[in-house]
């Protein structure tokens, strides 16, 4: 929920275009419980900024 806020723009003004780079996505997913839980913030990072996975 905080990342939804802040990519909102709900806590402070964000200057868009907004672009994000994650980097070490492999590591992350294979951190994560479940596939459906990296695949949901790589879909709301997706709705507020070009995402760009490494």
């Amino acid at each position: 929920m905080a990342l939804r806020d802040c990519l909102e723009d709900n806590i402070r003004p964000i200057q868009y275009p907004l672009r994000i780079v994650w980097k070490n996505f492999e590591y992350s997913k294979e951190k994560f419980n479940q596939n459906d839980d990296i695949q949901y913030f790589v879909d709301l990072i997706s709705q507020y900024a070009d995402l760009k996975i490494c």
